[in-house]
């Protein structure tokens, strides 16, 4: 009897990490196929608070987030070493490197999910819905990562940022068209003080 139950153990823990791999592999091949994104998207903060915007990405290292009014805000990476954060009501320029981060795990030219780097959360389908979620194992204060796609069709639906404080914030995916071609100047921010500067 017990030789039973351990053999039916091994079974349930074995089909369990099948299941989980069958996950990542799927989700792993969906971001690899995707060479460039362009999409509206919801953002929903901890405190509540909705924005609305459009969302580009261009493998390697592209992307620019350019939020609708009231929030007039773009954020660009050409490289996807630096964001630059850029407020058009306040006209002020900042910039975030996010190297080696979480931020820019979506443009990647190559996303792996068994990078020695990124420690696996939790992989899992439940409902006609599948997520991974990774952290940083050397920057674990940023957060983690979760990516939620749909099984019918297959797609990439919301990205779901937690930080150490256990606060999320989701972003829903809506009217993506994927492998289309985005301009070079898409991904180009120049710092509106420096043009009156004349630099």
């Amino acid at each position: 009897m017990k030789k039973l139950l351990s053999l039916c153990f091994i079974l349930i823990a074995t089909s369990a990490h099948a299941h989980d791999a069958a996950v990542v592999m799927r989700a792993q091949n969906y971001l690899n196929a995707m060479n460039s994104l362009k999409a509206r998207f919801l953002q929903v903060a901890p405190d509540g608070s909705i924005a609305h915007g459009t969302l580009y990405l261009r493998k390697p290292g592209k992307m620019r987030w350019d939020y609708d009014d009231p929030s007039p805000i773009t954020m660009v990476s050409k490289t996807g070493k630096v964001l630059y954060y850029y407020d058009a009501e306040l006209e002020e320029m900042s910039e975030l490197p996010i190297d080696d981060s979480l931020a820019s795990f979506l443009v990647q030219k190559t996303v792996s999910f068994s990078d020695p780097r990124l420690e696996m959360m939790h992989a899992a389908a439940k409902d006609g819905v599948e997520i991974v979620r990774v952290r940083h194992k050397e920057q674990p204060d940023e957060g983690e990562l979760a990516f939620e796609f749909t099984t019918s069709p297959y797609a990439l639906q919301n990205i779901v940022l937690k930080d150490a404080k256990g606060e999320e914030t989701g972003i829903s995916l809506d009217q993506a068209q994927q492998n289309i071609p985005l301009k070079e100047s898409l991904f180009e921010l120049r710092d509106p003080h420096r043009l009156r500067r004349g630099r």
